[in-house]
């Protein structure tokens, strides 16, 4: 431990190390003066300004999506846990991924993720068949739907 003599005696190391300040008494960590706390409270202000929370929260979360443009199917969800929900509706809560797909027959059925927003994601054990049939009736729905036909009303001056 230093003595108050080693202390208040200069010595070149000090000197040097204190030649980027204009006096002694700046070099001096005084930290019961008024001025020594006003120092402490300038040096832990961040240097830019923070930004306000609201403009952080208002990003939205983007819903990553399969590249086809489908929900993430089977080994296309990202997540390591999920909330599974089977084929009669019932619910399992936090549930491995890997489990999941080696408990159901993949020939049969998709695993999809129906709502990736939530912690962890809801998947859900999908028919295959049905699926497609689904797919099948929606295609055919947007073949057979008339083009919107424009028509015109005239009215005259004599319309009572």
């Amino acid at each position: 431990m230093l003595s108050t003599r080693q202390l208040l005696k200069p010595t070149l190391r000090f000197i040097s190390q204190t030649s980027q300040y204009s006096s002694l008494a700046q070099a001096l960590p005084i930290r019961s003066t008024v001025n020594g706390i006003q120092r402490q409270r300038q040096s832990l202000r961040p240097l830019n300004p923070l930004q306000p929370m609201q403009q952080q929260q208002q990003q939205p979360q983007q819903v990553q999506k399969s590249p086809s443009g489908r929900s993430r199917r089977d080994e296309e969800i990202s997540s390591r846990f999920i909330t599974f929900v089977n084929e009669q509706g019932q619910v399992k809560e936090r549930c491995r991924v890997k489990d999941v797909l080696m408990e159901f027959d993949r020939s049969r059925y998709f695993l999809i993720e129906v709502d990736p927003t939530v912690k962890p994601p809801v998947c859900r054990l999908f028919d295959k068949k049905s699926l497609f049939e689904k797919e099948k009736l929606s295609k055919k729905k947007k073949q057979t739907s008339p083009e919107s036909v424009l028509k015109e009303i005239v009215f005259g001056w004599n319309v009572s």
